[in-house]
């Protein structure tokens, strides 16, 4: 029986071998061992959401570039005619490695453009510049400005400042010398300077309007903050302004405040900006109020995009509205050729906008080729047109109630950074409520035509034309049909190397006299040519 057993056993050795002997001698590259410390056992986690961390509503204050302000501009009235304007340069500035020297002369223009910026020493980012613009003759208008603004990050604040001042200088009817308007202006502001859910601003300024007959004091201040969750983000802005007088007339202090509260909904296919706009003046005229010389003065603050097949089709809406600061420096910029010492007929009546709607689609039938088409409609309440007096050769304001609707549409197109199309055109439908009179000063449609192309790596050219309607004047003799403005310009630049380019620019090249105001026009033919240079 023993023997019976060692003969089995002998036998299943050698059996093995034999079998496994070819399997071995193919497998002796991968030598595989298996060690199997335990069962294996299955577990299910428990189930969670999967957060996405939440875009952050960022402020408007980048460290590169510094941004002056948040708040650098009155509140607009929405005035929709073009002012005068010095000749500008077309052409793309170069981002600046430092800073950047920009120059140019011309046929009765000048100008120039400085810019040094300080790159996060000790975490600052500062930078001081120079900006003037000017054209010279019969209807000369400069402008010029110095200032310096910047940012001090802290862990997680982040202080940002500004100062700065300047002039325009301008001739008026009858008068031999230049006529000037002085500003300077200061901020100072913090905000949040982190990733958190809860971001903030705040910030106070002060300008300060000169004019040969008044100062004008602005106490500005701005406050921010709001809360996102995931797609969802809620918030309050409040705006202030003081206007604050230095004058021989009997003007009074004005008080504005604006508060915004605000929803906000981020998903894939939709975006909406629901808010309202709640002004409040004190000091002026009394609007939906029972207590005098107060003004209450809501509006709606909406915005709604649906992108219905993205990057194809989309329909996007808005519903606004404002109120009118009171501010004399805002109306001066919209025509500074006004009498000043009727200034207070126009403070005291505001332009009140209740209500001012958009709605449009926007398409891309191709890659290359973006569409939108929209119209609206808008009331304007005190809303002022100029009345021209041909004793004094001055202008004054004319109140009216008029609504507004509007069609009109916007193309891009563009061919592998070669050629690059913007054409735009509007039409517009006003109307007088209470009255049979016109509406002055507006122009029934207009349209524009900007055409960019990159010849090569050195050359490029432009071309910027903009055309508008005929529109009727008011003079205290008779009524004046202005001509059609037609604004044609072009230019071109030649880059040297990476820092180091020339260009020149040829303005209005059809020499016309395009009307701004009644009495005063644009420069005919007028040319540029200067270097652009970044250190």
């Amino acid at each position: 029986m023993m023997i019976m057993r060692k003969i089995q056993y002998i036998l299943s050795i050698t059996l093995a071998l034999l079998i496994g002997y070819p399997c071995v001698a193919q497998d002796t590259i991968f030598n595989r061992v298996v060690v199997v410390e335990r069962d294996f056992q299955p577990e299910i986690e428990q189930a969670q959401i999967i957060y996405v961390k939440p875009s952050i509503l960022q402020v408007e204050v980048d460290p590169n570039p510094v941004v002056y302000s948040t708040y650098s501009s009155p509140l607009s009235i929405g005035f929709n005619l073009h002012p005068l304007q010095a000749a500008e340069l077309r052409f793309k500035r170069p981002a600046p490695l430092n800073g950047i020297i920009d120059a140019a002369v011309g046929h009765h223009n000048t100008h120039l453009d400085f810019d040094y910026q300080i790159r996060k020493v000790s975490n600052l980012t500062a930078n001081v510049y120079a900006q003037h613009d000017a054209y010279w003759g019969s209807n000369t208008l400069a402008h010029s400005k110095v200032g310096s603004d910047g940012i001090y990050d802290f862990n997680k604040v982040r202080l940002y400042f500004g100062i700065n001042g300047g002039n325009e200088a301008f001739t008026m009817i009858g008068k031999d010398k230049l006529q000037s308007l002085y500003h300077t202006t200061a901020h100072i502001g913090i905000c949040s300077n982190s990733e958190y859910n809860l971001q903030y601003n705040i910030q106070t300024g002060y300008k300060a309007f000169i004019t040969p007959e008044l100062i004008e004091h602005q106490i500005r201040s701005f406050f921010d903050i709001n809360w996102t969750e995931r797609q969802h983000t809620g918030g309050i802005k409040i705006y202030a302004q003081n206007n604050l007088y230095s004058s021989v007339q009997d003007l009074t202090a004005i008080h504005n405040v604006r508060i915004q509260p605000f929803y906000e909904l981020k998903v894939p296919q939709i975006r909406l900006h629901a808010g309202v706009n709640l002004d409040i003046n004190i000091g002026t005229n009394q609007m939906l109020s029972t207590i005098s010389n107060i003004s209450f003065a809501p509006s709606p603050n909406v915005q709604f995009e649906w992108f219905i097949q993205p990057d194809k089709l989309n329909l996007h809406a808005e519903i606004n509205g404002s109120f009118s600061t009171g501010s004399i420096d805002e109306d001066i910029h919209v025509n500074r050729y006004f009498d000043l010492s009727k200034i207070k007929t126009r403070r005291d009546a505001k332009t009140y906008i209740p209500i001012s709607t958009n709605i449009g689609l926007k398409l891309r039938p191709f890659r290359t080729l973006l569409l939108d088409i929209y119209g609206g409609y808008s009331l304007y309440l005190n809303d002022y047109t100029m009345e021209y007096d041909n004793t004094n050769m001055s202008y004054s304001y004319l109140l009216h109630n008029y609504q507004r609707g509007h069609i009109g549409a916007v193309a891009h197109y563009h061919f592998k950074d070669v050629i690059n199309i913007e054409t735009s055109g509007n039409y517009y439908f006003w109307k007088n409520l209470g009255t049979n009179s016109p509406v002055y000063d507006r122009p029934d449609w207009d349209a524009s035509l900007r055409i960019d192309v990159n010849i090569d790596q050195k050359w490029s050219l432009y071309s910027d034309n903009r055309l508008e309607g005929k529109r009727l004047a008011h003079t205290t003799s008779r009524d004046e049909q202005l001509p059609m403005v037609i604004d044609l310009n072009i230019g071109a630049q030649y880059d040297i190397n990476r820092w180091l380019n020339v260009y020149l620019q040829l303005g209005n090249y059809l020499h016309r006299k395009n009307p701004i105001y009644y009495g005063y026009t644009t420069q005919g033919c007028h040319f540029l040519t200067g270097v652009k240079y970044v250190f």
